[in-house]
């Protein structure tokens, strides 16, 4: 199980080993944010490979980024998946907030995709790579209105089902629905 341990302000990842609960920290963070205390880890969710390593995809909320910290020879590794660094209609570049209510699945060809909310548009996001890729794509699936809470990728045969939540503004206040849609792997 991956955890955002509020205290701390880290992501830690809690398993059984002999019969015993074991935690440990994957990531707590650098010292290159001038900030009283890292918040990394934020919205969290864990997947297994078909080699049986651990894949944690989470919200570093100071940097404002999707993360994923990756399990080989029982050390975690960490990567930026979604750097929130987006350009404008005007070419120009600016910083959004990205990697809230993130959701992965690892296919049993190795293919990673996360689902994530782009909080700065308003917008959910999947960022997709495969085990030939270098580099993550990065796709908004879902623009209308508030969309991408709460999403979730469910493995079904040749395709995901994706499921979130979208807010659409009423007269006085706002209702949610909930979305279905399939995404090829």
């Amino acid at each position: 199980m991956s955890y955002f341990d509020d205290v701390c302000g880290d992501l830690r990842l809690a398993r059984r080993v002999d019969g015993q609960w074991v935690v440990e920290l994957v990531d707590e963070g650098d010292d290159l944010v001038q900030s009283e205390i890292d918040r990394v880890g934020r919205f969290s969710s864990l997947a297994q490979d078909v080699s049986g390593n651990l894949r944690i995809s989470y919200f570093d909320e100071t940097r404002g980024q999707l993360k994923l910290a990756v399990e080989q020879d029982g050390r975690f590794g960490i990567e930026v998946v979604d750097d929130g660094i987006d350009i404008d209609s005007r070419s120009r570049t600016r910083k959004v907030i990205v990697g809230a209510f993130s959701n992965i699945v690892v296919t049993n060809d190795g293919t990673q995709n996360i689902a994530y909310y782009d909080a700065t548009n308003q917008t959910l996001k999947l960022a997709r790579r495969t085990t030939n890729d270098i580099e993550w794509s990065i796709d908004t699936l879902d623009s209308n209105n508030i969309a991408g809470m709460n999403a979730r990728l469910v493995p079904r045969g040749p395709q995901n089902i994706l499921s979130f939540q979208r807010l659409i503004p009423d007269t006085d206040s706002l209702r949610s629905e909930l979305v279905w849609r399939e995404v090829a792997p």
